[in-house]
């Protein structure tokens, strides 16, 4: 599960429960109200890959529309880890190519990653 506050100001919040094995639950909402009383489901299709969990970690993105995020995916069976942008106006996601090979650990999250403002950047 990941949660993260627009620049904008919506709030987002995605990710899986269950694993593939008992059917698995995932989905992704925002809200646009703040406090944060109420979500709406949004468009998964391009952000979820499959009933495996992988992990992910969202982030406030730098696009024209500060509504936009961008999500870190780590894609268990390929080993890689791309960026996934969300397009707030558009309610759809695109993938970039990988920017990073990390091995599976069961007991640690293989990576983290925090925003710079300004200049913007992330740095993995």
């Amino acid at each position: 599960i990941s949660i993260v506050k627009a620049r904008g100001g919506n709030i987002y919040v995605g990710g899986w429960i269950d694993g593939a094995i008992s059917g698995g639950e995932n989905g992704f909402w925002r809200s646009t109200a703040s406090p944060a009383t109420s979500f709406s489901a949004r468009v998964d299709t391009g952000f979820i890959e499959g009933d495996a969990i992988d992990r992910i970690m969202f982030l406030a993105g730098s696009e024209a529309d500060s509504n936009d995020i961008w999500s870190l995916y780590q894609d268990e069976s390929a080993d890689e880890i791309t960026l996934k942008v969300y397009d707030n106006s558009g309610n759809s996601w695109s993938e970039s190519s990988a920017i990073d090979t990390v091995v599976e650990s069961p007991f640690r999250f293989s990576y983290d990653a925090m925003d710079r403002q300004d200049p913007f950047r992330i740095h993995l």
